[in-house]
């Protein structure tokens, strides 16, 4: 799944109203930045997140760099329903690391905020990693369209992820773990929701994903919760009517659906408390310790369950229900053998939205509209060969194919395009200036490009690690793992596969560009790399070591 800034997945979609959405404005954050200074350009950008948050308006891209923030973030403006505002890592997924500076506060926070999506952060620290919960008291000043999104939640003192008197919420493809006291995903009066393909683990405190308090109209899909005390907790125990939820409800949660999750935990996978109208469908449940695998009750306000559905599910032990008289209406096809298909599950399933709101704005990636000396060589006309010895070969005026065989060979061209085939990184190629436009064919597992060549193709198929020169160079990668060494010049690499092949180079005041046909292009100081056929929202982790 490739990672799209600016994108929301496919479910995020389904419950807020700005999928199509585009940003107007970007502000830009980078370690180097300057507060004081800062424009929010590109060239200019703020030092700290909360500079750029508070700087921003609807339909504000805050585009934070890679690195590390020492901050506790308070969302302080709203979007609107056509305007969000976006604060994303820009450089990849993880690429932004946010740790709490006060440990006494959430890492990234707002109060009755509106159109605010956060995504791709690594949130450390503090009370909660994201939270979001009304403005004022008594469910005045709701928090309404918030996505939280392919975020990595870590180390909190109470919840990793913690939402208060919402209305329309996806929490979407997010990894949480190592929770201290409470949970993973808590939820408290979410109205009109989605919480879908999330990891949650190593939770000590009480429950992976709650959805209590009045919760109403509630997806819980694809989550994979594990070594957590209990699972999923529909419903549940809270107080204070009127003041977190309305006074009258006599419900905990109301019209949820727990669907194709997959759920392993020490006590209970199910708790239900005070659930109406809801059903577990379609889960994989299990527990470690003896408990049951579900258990519908009624709650600590006297609320009991009601109209509870409970249907194929596999589940692992033969006495895996227990459910309170009449709270459960539904119970069938439920299996101890049932398969369960994980292939939609966790945050690597989740399937992005298809329309335009996933690209990144123009004037956030620049389009590289430069023409760069990239061309293939005429095809050769005539072959030069060598013995196994120390062979010295010169070529003719014509287009030439010259092979030195299995010894440490010097291979001279002269005019016409040539081509080398280097089988030892000790093999000296001599080419003069001007003298045609020449290819290396390489064997072996490392070379560097001799001056005066422009192109080299990595034939050997164990892969291959290669530096450039001050040309620019047209690298076609080969069948291996290869790594391209990037020192300055202009470079084209064709055939190169994220995740396999890695480009080599200073990190440092790197940047992404487009083609015109959305090529990546990675520009650091005066040179460049373009990779033919990558998406230019790839993250860079993926590419650059």
């Amino acid at each position: 799944m490739a990672y799209l800034p600016l994108g929301i997945s496919a479910l995020a979609a389904t419950v807020v109203p700005y999928e199509n959405a585009k940003p107007i404005a970007i502000k830009w954050v980078s370690p180097t930045g300057n507060n004081a200074t800062a424009t929010g350009s590109a060239s200019s950008p703020y030092k700290t997140i909360q500079a750029a948050v508070n700087a921003s308006a609807p339909g504000t891209a805050i585009m934070v760099k890679a690195g590390t923030y020492t901050e506790n973030v308070k969302i302080t403006k709203s979007g609107t329903t056509d305007k969000p505002i976006w604060l994303v890592s820009a450089d990849g997924e993880g690429s932004a690391t946010i740790k709490a500076a006060n440990a006494g506060l959430a890492v990234v926070y707002g109060y009755g905020m509106d159109n605010v999506v956060v995504k791709g952060f690594q949130l450390s620290g503090g009370t909660e990693g994201i939270k979001f919960t009304q403005g004022g008291t008594n469910l005045t000043n709701m928090a309404t369209n918030i996505v939280i999104e392919e975020n990595h939640v870590y180390g909190q003192k109470y919840d990793g992820i913690k939402t208060a008197q919402t209305v329309g919420i996806a929490i979407t493809g997010n990894t949480i773990h190592n929770i201290a006291t409470q949970e993973g995903i808590d939820n408290v009066y979410m109205r009109t929701g989605v919480i879908a393909n999330n990891e949650v683990y190593d939770v000590r405190g009480l429950s992976g994903i709650v959805v209590k308090a009045g919760t109403q109209n509630v997806k819980i899909l694809n989550n994979f919760v594990h070594h957590v005390p209990d699972g999923i907790l529909v419903g549940g125990f809270s107080d204070r009517p009127g003041s977190i939820f309305p006074i009258g409800l006599n419900y905990q949660a109301k019209g949820v659906t727990v669907q194709d999750n997959k759920v392993s935990a020490a006590k209970q996978a199910i708790n239900a408390y005070g659930a109406v109208d809801s059903m577990v469908k379609e889960n994989a449940l299990s527990g470690t310790g003896t408990l049951w695998n579900v258990h519908v009750g009624t709650d600590n306000l006297g609320y009991a369950s009601k109209n509870f559905q409970i249907v194929n599910n596999d589940v692992s032990q033969v006495k895996w229900l227990y459910a309170a008289s009449g709270s459960v209406s539904v119970n069938s096809g439920n299996s101890m053998t049932a398969p369960f298909d994980a292939s939609t599950l966790g945050p690597n399933a989740l399937k992005m939205y298809a329309a335009a709101s996933g690209s990144t704005p123009t004037t956030g990636v620049k389009t590289d509209t430069a023409v760069h000396d990239w061309k293939d060589g005429a095809q050769a006309t005539r072959s030069i060969g060598g013995t196994g010895a120390a062979d010295t070969l010169t070529g003719t005026s014509g287009n030439d194919h010259i092979d030195g065989g299995s010894g440490i060979d010097r291979m001279t061209g002269l005019g016409g395009d040539d081509y080398y085939v280097v089988g030892s990184k000790y093999d000296i190629v001599v080419e003069a200036a001007g003298g045609g436009r020449d290819t290396v064919l390489l064997w072996t597992n490392e070379y560097t490009l001799a001056n005066n060549v422009e192109n080299l193709v990595i034939v050997t198929s164990g892969g291959a690690t290669v530096t450039d020169n001050a040309l620019d160079n047209v690298f076609t990668a080969g069948a291996g793992a290869d790594t391209f060494i990037s020192k300055s010049g202009h470079d084209l690499i064709r055939g190169f596969k994220v995740g396999v092949d890695f480009i080599d180079m200073d990190a440092a005041g790197v940047t992404v560009a487009r083609t015109a046909t959305d090529d990546m292009v990675i520009q650091h100081g005066t040179a460049s790399v373009t990779l033919a056929g990558v998406d230019y929202h790839m993250p860079l982790s993926s590419i650059l070591i």
